[in-house]
């Protein structure tokens, strides 16, 4: 979890180690969006493999992504397994990711 310059909270949710071990077989949900009715509740179980982007209160800033018709506070979806987070002063993102090749 990381702050931008902007007073906004950055923050990522692995994909819960789906498709390994104990979990083989499991679906991967990072390519998995929330439906408005998961973002109201903060249904954090629709967040998984995300990086979310929120105000310090824990809302939904007014110039997050809408995506597929959803404003939610995912920033970026798709990942597997973050290791590290940081954004530049110009608010630029980066994030790192470990783990094995799917």
């Amino acid at each position: 979890m990381t702050f931008g310059p902007h007073g906004k909270m950055y923050c990522t949710i692995g994909d819960q180690g789906k498709n390994q071990i104990s979990l083989y077989c499991s679906n991967i949900k990072a390519q998995h969006l929330p439906t408005a009715q998961q973002v109201a509740p903060k249904d954090w179980d629709a967040y998984e493999g995300k990086v979310l982007r929120m105000n310090s209160d824990g809302s939904i800033p007014e110039d997050d992504p809408v995506i597929n018709g959803v404003q939610s506070h995912v920033y970026a979806y798709g990942h597997r397994n973050h290791q590290g987070i940081a954004v530049s002063p110009t608010d630029d993102l980066y994030v790192s990711a470990w783990g094995q090749i799917r």
